[in-house]
């Protein structure tokens, strides 16, 4: 990340929404970051949603 306030507030918008609105009870990450209905969840969309997450932090 290149450490510019505007790309770590970003960051945390996304790692937020994440959080908030696309895990299922078992805390499965999917494809729909804004959560929603028909959420595709595999191993790409946990990579990606586990790889948001750590950035943010």
């Amino acid at each position: 990340m290149s450490g510019a306030p505007a790309y770590a507030d970003f960051a945390r918008r996304q790692a937020d929404s994440i959080w908030s609105a696309d895990r299922d009870p078992l805390n499965r990450i999917g494809q729909r970051w804004a959560g929603g209905t028909g959420n595709q969840l595999d191993w790409r969309t946990q990579a990606s949603g586990l790889g948001a997450l750590t950035a943010a932090q």
